[in-house]
C-alpha cells in the first residue's frame, strides 16, 4: 500500500526565499514603523493607494498557529516549529459612521519590486501583553544603501497619500 504524502502547506519563509532569489534572506534589514489603532482604516487606504499603482507586487495572507505576539519577518524565516504559512486573505469591517463599513486588512505580505530592487511589506497587529493598541508594518530590504533609503522613501510616500 502507497503511503499518501502529506499535503503541503505554502510556508512564509519558501514565499521570502522564492521573491528575494539568491540573496541570503540573514542579511534582511528591517525598518518598521508602528500606527495607533486608531489610524487603520487611513492607513489601509494608504497601502491600497500605494499598491495600486504597482503591478509588480503581490499580496498574500499570512498566519501563524498562535497569534499572541507581534509577527516580524524573523518570524517568517522560521520553517521548523510553527511556521508562518501562506493563507487566504482575512479583512476585518470597521464601522467608520458611514453607510458601509471599511475593509482593513487583518494581517498582509506584499512582495514586490521596483527595477531591480525587491522589496516586502508585512502588515500586522502590534500586540503587547495580549492587547491590541496598534499595528505595524515592517519593509525588508537586502541592499544595504537601498535598504536605508527605501523605507525612507516608501513612508514618505505613505504619509503623502
Amino acid at each position: 500500500m502507497k503511503k499518501s504524502k502529506k499535503p503541503t502547506v505554502p510556508l512564509a519563509a519558501t514565499a521570502l526565499r522564492n521573491h528575494f532569489k539568491k540573496l541570503p534572506l540573514q542579511n534582511l534589514i528591517t525598518a518598521s514603523r508602528t500606527f495607533p489603532i486608531t489610524a487603520r482604516v487611513d492607513v489601509q487606504l494608504a497601502l491600497d493607494k500605494l499598491f495600486a499603482n504597482q503591478s509588480k507586487a503581490n499580496l498574500m495572507g499570512v498566519h501563524t498557529r498562535y497569534l499572541h505576539e507581534t509577527l516580524t519577518v524573523a518570524h517568517m524565516l522560521g520553517e521548523q516549529n510553527y511556521p508562518v504559512v501562506i493563507g487566504p486573505l482575512q479583512n476585518e469591517e470597521i464601522d467608520i459612521g458611514e453607510a458601509l463599513p471599511a475593509r482593513c486588512l487583518r494581517q498582509g505580505l506584499w512582495l514586490a519590486h521596483e527595477g531591480t530592487h525587491r522589496f516586502a511589506l508585512l502588515l500586522s497587529p502590534a500586540f503587547q501583553y495580549g492587547r491590541l493598541p496598534a499595528l505595524t508594518l515592517r519593509s525588508p530590504s537586502l541592499q544595504v544603501k537601498r535598504a536605508q533609503s527605501c523605507p525612507a522613501v516608501f513612508w514618505t510616500k505613505l504619509k503623502l497619500l
